[in-house]
């Protein structure tokens, strides 16, 4: 913005000239207005004065139009890959453009020094016979921004679309958001929880903890202790003395900080024996499953880094999403089709109905969520929300359905809503 300025006032004096003509036969046209032909002649002199104002200044005005244009277009692609680069959003100002290109009024403005600030504005806004244009192409920035944007998946979650959740923003007279109103799914209501835990939420945690006995907590702060504390717990078919089951996850976050402090082949010396234990018995269950998919996750190498992407679309990994909303849907006591048809809705994609219990398989369910782990960042968000809807399909989230919901955020490296994170595991049912 301040370039922007300084471009006004050094550019000035070049167009001083031909701004002043423009506005002497502007003046003179609406002069003449309603008078007779007799009554004109000033008005004709000041126009035909202005003109000759003008055609002098016309070469000032073209080149520092020529000057403005070529500033502006750079720093408007600049100024595109910034956004993308403090957002990591490319869909944010690739949409926006979009957006802004659908609008049957265009964005031209009509207006006193609309010319002079034409480089000031989001689009075009000004236009001449003459002029340069002092913006690129909308299709040229939505390309730099995102190459691989698209445009129909994206407009469909917009409002109106397959995905609209009825909320619609009320804005004051200064563009203030003054309230939303509107229905908002459950899935929505959840995901819009996502990193803004509140005061609540961190009493709740602190309560969690309280319940564990002191000395648990101290095994679980070294390495070795929280590698013998898990160990009893899956080998003990998931309970511990003084620890109910729906204290087994927070055991396995606590111990993982000390977990990672362990070199990697050590970790994975330790992984090959949660997957032992949990075999053990030559069955696995849904409980042991969850735990040993989120150790696997958080101790795997590569772990907290950037995930390559192999899959660009959610429908690039149809059947995988099929399967995991498959698992949720019967880890519920609701009407399990229902279930699984709400979250397939939020998915948007052809889906057939619902897997039976017989084809779900651990290595067939394992081998989908690492399919769906190197899915493209931004697709991620809407598998986790159709798994929410899933499990919230009845309106009721039990204690299995929450641990699948954690074990999918976690292979997806997508954050967990704290709205999740904040129910009492005590008070779930089984």
């Amino acid at each position: 913005m301040a370039l922007n300025l300084r471009l006004v006032g050094l550019l000035a004096g070049l167009t001083c000239f031909g701004e002043l003509g423009e506005r002497l036969v502007y003046g003179a046209v609406q002069g003449v207005r309603g008078k007779s032909r007799e009554e004109i002649g000033g008005e004709a002199v000041s126009a035909l004065f202005g003109t000759l104002i003008a055609f002098i200044g016309f070469p000032g005005s073209f080149a520092a139009e020529a000057i403005k244009a070529a500033i502006s277009r750079q720093r408007e692609l600049l100024a595109d890959a910034a956004s993308v680069q403090f957002t990591r959003n490319p869909d944010g100002i690739a949409g926006a453009l979009d957006a802004v290109s659908l609008l049957h009024a265009g964005t031209t403005l009509r207006g006193l020094h609309v010319q002079e600030l034409s480089h000031m504005f989001f689009l075009p806004a000004a236009v001449h016979w003459w002029t340069f244009p002092t913006h690129p192409p909308v299709e040229e920035r939505i390309r730099r921004a995102h190459p691989r944007f698209q445009r129909e998946e994206y407009r469909r979650t917009r409002p109106g679309g397959r995905y609209d959740d009825g909320r619609r923003a009320v804005l004051d007279g200064a563009g203030n958001i003054v309230k939303v109103v509107g229905g908002i799914g459950t899935a929505a209501m959840l995901a819009a929880a996502v990193s803004a835990p509140r005061p609540e939420h961190v009493d709740h945690a602190r309560r969690l903890l309280d319940r564990l006995p002191q000395a648990l907590r101290h095994r679980l702060a070294t390495s070795e202790g929280a590698r013998q504390v898990i160990a009893e717990m899956l080998g003990g078919h998931g309970t511990l003395e003084g620890v109910g089951r729906h204290q087994a996850l927070l055991l396995i976050e606590l111990a993982l900080p000390a977990l990672k402090q362990l070199p990697q082949k050590d970790r994975d010396a330790f992984l090959v024996e949660v997957n032992r234990l949990v075999q053990a018995d030559g069955k696995v269950t849904l409980s042991e499953f969850v735990r040993a998919t989120l150790l696997h996750q958080h101790l795997r190498a590569g772990a907290g880094k950037p995930i390559p992407t192999k899959f660009r679309k959610v429908e690039d990994v149809a059947q995988d999403t099929h399967i995991v909303l498959s698992l949720i849907a019967h880890a519920s006591n609701s009407d399990a089709a229902v279930a699984h048809a709400k979250g397939r809705a939020i998915l948007g994609i052809e889906l057939p109905g619902l897997m039976p219990v017989a084809q779900l398989t651990s290595v067939g369910i394992g081998a989908s969520l690492e399919r769906l782990r190197h899915l493209e960042p931004f697709s991620k968000p809407r598998v986790l929300k159709a798994c929410l809807e899933t499990a919230a399909a009845d309106g009721v989230f039990r204690l299995a359905e929450a641990e699948l919901v954690r074990a999918v955020a976690a292979t997806l490296d997508c954050p967990l809503p704290p709205v999740i994170g904040a129910l009492d595991p005590a008070t779930l049912a089984a």
